[in-house]
């Protein structure tokens, strides 16, 4: 994808993950963002969500996103309309087909494209990444003509994720395994569906566990992909970088790409019926049974 230009100059190219939580999305955030000229954003829809706070103390940090949010003069206005409940969480399809809500909707196209221009002018970057992973938001921002968008979905083995969601992630308590179940369904639904409808240049899907198994070679497709060199040199000390939200890993100064560990947490009952229930999805991305 080249560039393109917009009213206000060249537009910004947003790198969009969609996937579930718990799929990596942080990880492989971190890993283009040590791209020359691409910043992570993190999770860009938690900008409005947390009223443009991010979640570090640290300085450097806290004073890159008080310089972006200088420079988003309504930004008040975007912070009251809870656009994640609204908009953005999957449980918002029902309203999303509503509609009655016109203004709501442009006011959340220029949030998202005043944020995204804020940040790359704040940071010299003209590729963004973000890993708010909601299929809806990815939706909404293919349909934005003030950025350019190149959909990245990433999928992990759902029994990973769903063992990764019975323990204690962020802001939120763990899900129960049924509830997990049926989340890993409902995104993976949503996921495809969204996928589909962006163009077969700008989207590319990609499984979490080949590219942490072969970074070297899935960074330089998705670089192929949207018309940048692979400036990366090592995967052994990525830098993270003032990330505004994010999983765990953000806090720290550097990460390594490793193959995750593997942890059941669901028991022998539910990684059976979980299984069964996930099949579909599996055998589409090429999980086998004995993983």
């Amino acid at each position: 994808m080249s560039a393109s230009r917009g009213e206000g100059g060249v537009k910004p190219l947003v790198v969009y993950i969609m996937g579930t939580g718990r799929s990596g999305s942080t990880v492989l955030g971190i890993t283009l963002g040590n791209l020359d000229e691409a910043f992570y954003v993190g999770e860009a829809f938690s900008w409005a969500h947390f009223s443009g706070k991010p979640m570090s103390d640290d300085p450097d940090t806290v004073a890159l996103w008080e310089e972006i949010r200088e420079g988003i003069p309504r930004a008040e206005e975007y912070f009251a309309l809870d656009f994640f409940h609204r908009i953005e969480h999957h449980s918002s399809l029902i309203r999303f087909w509503k509609r009655g809500e016109p203004d709501l909707a442009e006011a959340y196209r220029r949030c998202t494209s005043e944020l995204f221009r804020s940040v790359s002018e704040a940071t010299g970057a003209h590729i963004l990444i973000d890993s708010s992973h909601f299929p809806l938001r990815a939706l909404r921002l293919l349909g934005n003509f003030d950025v350019d968008v190149f959909l990245l979905y990433l999928v992990r083995d759902p029994i990973d994720v769903i063992n990764a969601l019975q323990s204690d992630v962020q802001r939120h308590r763990p899900m129960k395994p049924w509830v997990a179940n049926a989340y890993t369904l409902w995104v993976w639904l949503l996921s495809e569906w969204v996928f589909r409808r962006a163009r077969r240049a700008s989207r590319m899907k990609l499984r979490y566990e080949d590219f942490v198994s072969n970074p070297a070679r899935w960074v330089g497709e998705i670089c192929s992909a949207i018309g940048v060199p692979n400036t990366i040199g090592s995967y052994d000390a990525l830098r993270t970088d003032r990330i505004f939200q994010g999983n765990r890993v953000r806090a720290e100064r550097t990460i390594a790409l490793k193959p995750p560990e593997r942890k059941n947490r669901l028991g022998s009952g539910w990684d059976r019926l979980s299984r069964i229930l996930q099949y579909p999805m599996r055998r589409l991305y090429g999980y086998g049974s004995d993983r």
